[in-house]
């Protein structure tokens, strides 16, 4: 028993000192030295937080089977339920369907009601599950309902999550003011609190509903939280900050932090779904720079098929796709992308029209044009929105022979990219109009030189070798080699 006793204090005091992984080195060495099936169930609980604090998700699994088997066993229909919500939670990183299987019975316990204890912990992962499942209004009246139980039985740290759940699934359902507000509150509760894990899953959503509207501000809030799951060593938060800061590093043109994260020591163990976010990334930036990412792609690919999460295998569509785009595969990113629709959620409602529309722009696919268009309706709000929903009919009516309308709207696209901040997308969306033969040939040259120099400083070779290609179709009278580049007045001019 002194064993044990004093295994659990350091597993504490190394959770104090943002060690999770050497405090579930010590949990599990408790574990070797009891025998008591009431102890044992907290060491697993205790076992299955450190683990996927740790970023060992897959570890923390056992750790709560066997805690639900052991609150069973002893009768314990709270610590039974407690067990269940836990287990869900981990369930939902990657192995959806088990979690769906796994709450859905528990909520069907008979007599089961809001004031029973346990409840809230099905409730909360049933609402996050249902969330990530893209059924946002389901998932916003689950939290509503769990939300009141919560606060009423003082489960703060629960209740702070349900509000996250509500908020991110508000951003989904065209209600980001109160999403964005919401999720800023949710942070300086958390960190009133100081609750580490549900701050960093606040900071990570609030990332996600701003970036339809400020990419710039998605990354400073992501990369904010980055830096404190390091400090705190919360490896499944850092995970996700990541991803998202990654992501609008993209954008804004940051290429080499988002590479040197991702190359960083910290992930020299990383689990198979850490690889998906790492790998995403690389294969995104080093395509475009023309290296060869092949073998990286069929990689994210592999790693995705082994688990039942949307999310998890679009991550590694989306990067196949951006890496189609970088060396002439036009056909097969339509395709893919048109196909994604079906299993990706809102994720493919926001993320696949903007590539696929480019790709059939230079595939001359009208039909393509328009079924982005019709899906891209339901994407959610913002200036990013509304700048790629300008691109798509600058492409359509590019194709359809309607230059007066193609330029009004690649116009329109590149002064909110350019308003935006945006470099990356700025250069792409302004190769498109050339593409597209939607400018005059002033504006033509002006877009031109501004799309060389954001290439040329981001490394972007195959971008400048379709933008030579572009200008080599247009009319030899308008076309002048690229040049410096332009000043920041020209960029705003009419093109």
């Amino acid at each position: 028993a002194q064993a044990r006793v004093a295994l659990r204090g350091a597993a504490a005091r190394a959770s104090a000192l943002a060690s999770p992984g050497h405090a579930l080195i010590y949990v599990e060495l408790a574990l070797e030295v009891t025998t008591g099936p009431g102890d044992e169930l907290g060491l697993r609980r205790e076992a299955g937080s450190f683990a996927a604090d740790a970023g060992k998700v897959e570890a923390s699994i056992p750790h709560l089977e066997r805690a639900i088997e052991l609150a069973t066993q002893l009768g314990d229909s709270v610590a039974r339920r407690q067990a269940v919500g836990h287990l869900g939670n981990i369930l939902i990183e990657g192995h959806q369907e088990r979690a769906l299987e796994l709450l859905t019975d528990a909520m069907a316990e008979p007599g089961l009601t809001s004031d029973d204890e346990g409840y809230v912990e099905i409730a909360e992962s049933l609402a996050k599950l249902t969330m990530r499942r893209s059924r946002f209004d389901e998932a916003v009246a689950i939290a509503e309902r769990a939300l009141p139980a919560a606060e009423a039985r003082g489960l703060t740290a629960l209740a702070i999550e349900l509000l996250t759940t509500r908020a991110v699934s508000l951003s989904n359902i065209g209600r980001p003011i109160e999403s964005v507000s919401s999720l800023m509150g949710v942070i300086a509760l958390a960190d009133r609190h100081n609750f580490h894990d549900p701050m960093l899953r606040a900071m990570g959503n609030l990332g996600y509903a701003l970036e339809p509207d400020d990419p710039e501000a998605t990354y400073r809030v992501s990369r904010d939280g980055a830096e404190k799951a390091r400090r705190w060593g919360q490896r499944l938060g850092l995970r996700y900050l990541f991803g998202n800061a990654a992501a609008a590093a993209i954008q804004v043109g940051d290429w080499d932090w988002a590479l040197e994260e991702a190359r960083d020591p910290i992930w020299d163990d990383a689990e198979p779904a850490e690889r998906l976010w790492l790998g995403a990334t690389e294969v995104e930036i080093l395509a475009a720079r023309g290296e060869p990412v092949a073998e990286r792609t069929a990689e994210l690919t592999r790693i995705a098929a082994g688990f039942d999460d949307p999310q998890y295998r679009g991550i590694s569509e989306y990067a196949a796709w951006t890496a189609l785009m970088a060396s002439g595969g036009y056909r097969e990113v339509v395709d893919r992308g048109r196909a994604s629709l079906a299993w990706a959620g809102q994720a493919a409602i926001d993320g696949a029209p903007p590539i696929v529309g480019r790709a059939a722009l230079r595939l001359r696919d009208a039909d393509a044009i328009r079924e982005m268009q019709a899906a891209f309706v339901r994407a959610r709000k913002g200036r990013v929105t509304s700048a790629h929903r300008a691109a798509l009919e600058g492409a359509l009516a590019a194709v359809e022979g309607r230059r007066a309308d193609a330029h009004a709207h690649y116009l329109e696209s590149l002064r909110l990219f350019r308003e935006m901040n945006l470099p990356w997308v700025v250069a792409i969306t302004g190769l498109d109009a050339i593409v597209a033969d939607a400018l005059q040939p002033a504006g033509r040259q002006r877009v031109a030189e501004e799309a060389r120099a954001i290439f040329e400083r981001l490394g972007a070779q195959p971008y400048l070798a379709q933008l030579v290609a572009a200008l080599a179709d247009a009319p030899a009278a308008d076309v002048r080699p690229p040049g410096r580049s332009v000043a920041a007045s020209d960029e705003v001019r009419s093109a």
